[in-house]
């Protein structure tokens, strides 16, 4: 039997994975030290990472979807650059927000290309071979 999207978007329990459900009152946030969840997505995607992370710098986050998020960024790093050099994720706080950055060796994109790698299925054609695989979901998801 096929369901009609129209009938997943009207049903409650099955539209619990939209965004519209995800917000500070359904999902369970905690104190997060940032370069402790650096290392849990760095090993579940086997990468080897520099961490450049103040000892103690936090963040209030859902630790699954932080640990999930930085396990994208790292995956990217390493199917475009894994083997050009290092990958060195860094934290700041910076005016009552806490900015991540991931920084590696890899070709790159144009400037131009920067806010489009966000949505959904997009992968620049200069991404698209056999050996980095994908579907152009990760960074939208990251996004999110």
């Amino acid at each position: 039997m096929v369901t009609p999207i129209s009938a997943l978007h009207a049903s409650p329990a099955k539209s619990s994975f939209s965004k519209a459900g995800l917000n500070a009152a359904t999902v369970p946030l905690t104190e997060i030290e940032i370069a402790a969840a650096v290392e849990r997505a760095a090993a579940r995607e086997g990468a080897a990472i520099a961490i450049e992370i103040p000892a103690g710098l936090t963040v209030r986050a859902n630790e699954l979807f932080l640990v999930r998020a930085l396990a994208n960024l790292l995956r990217n790093a390493v199917r475009y650059a894994g083997k050009d050099g290092p990958i060195v994720v860094s934290a700041e706080r910076r005016e009552g927000a806490v900015e991540i950055r991931v920084a590696d060796s890899g070709p790159g994109l144009p400037e131009s290309e920067l806010e489009r790698i966000f949505t959904p299925f997009y992968r620049p054609e200069v991404s698209r071979t056999r050996e980095t695989g994908g579907t152009g979901l990760g960074l939208a998801i990251v996004r999110t």
